[in-house]
């Protein structure tokens, strides 16, 4: 069987606790070398592993090599290849666009902005409240989803809520961005005989840690775009709620 790891469109395979009967040798051998068995997506080897979603379906077979050793432990397979389809049962997924957030979950995020812009203007002594004015939502271009840099890490989706105030006795406008990431749709745990469909949906889960405030301040909400969206559209779209302003 398939065992899939990572979170979507970013998912790697192998094949883990295969059911060859009667030599578990064998069957512990080819569950963990890949170099018996090729991978395929769209009818072409999948040459990078890592660089699949829900959706896709894959499909195994075992290569000459592994026939060979097949054969050479005198084991004759009735199924030489097997084709899988990856659902939400199987892995996470990325929220790619704004469209996809749950007005819950949208509303916990915006809270605990909120209140950490809150605590910001209050460790500079002032009670004034911060004012909401829109999100900008960035989403990976194909390009921005390759892996990079030294560790291998790739670009993921970004939520950028700006919000405005003033410090008292200054009436100067100030703008900031509290940013959130990993943001995912959950892997879909399905109770026995339980089946998958266009009524069961992903739960979106707030990851507290990974909503922190951006450590700068702009006079402008153009100078804001610039540095945080504008600087990052060779890797990214972005989205806007309404209201916000397009710089482009």
């Amino acid at each position: 069987m398939p065992e899939f790891s990572g979170i979507s469109p970013k998912v790697s395979v192998k094949i883990s606790n295969s059911k060859l009967e009667g030599n578990a040798t064998l069957e512990k051998l080819l569950s963990s070398t890949s170099n018996y068995y090729d991978i395929y997506k769209d009818g072409k080897l999948l040459e990078d592993e890592g660089n699949l979603k829900i959706g896709d379906t894959v499909t195994f077979k075992f290569n000459q090599k592994g026939i060979d050793k097949l054969h050479e432990k005198s084991y004759k397979p009735s199924v030489l290849e097997k084709e899988f389809t990856i659902t939400e049962t199987d892995v996470s997924s990325y929220i790619i666009s704004k469209d996809e957030l749950e007005d819950k979950f949208y509303d916990e995020i915006k809270t605990q902005a909120e209140a950490i812009m809150k605590a910001y203007l209050a460790s500079k002594g002032s009670s004034n409240i911060p004012k909401y004015e829109g999100m900008y939502f960035l989403t990976p271009k194909d390009n921005g989803w390759q892996r990079r840099g030294t560790w291998n890490e790739y670009n993921i989706p970004t939520m950028h809520l700006v919000y405005s105030y003033e410090y008292e006795n200054n009436d100067e406008t100030r703008y900031s961005s509290i940013r959130a990431i990993g943001l995912i749709n959950t892997k879909v745990e399905l109770a026995e005989g339980e089946i998958l469909d266009e009524n069961t949906k992903p739960e979106q889960k707030v990851d507290y840690e990974k909503i922190v405030r951006i450590n700068k301040e702009y006079k402008s909400l153009e100078k804001l775009f610039l540095d945080l969206v504008e600087s990052n559209l060779e890797h990214y779209t972005y989205e806007m709620t309404e209201g916000m302003k397009n710089f482009k």
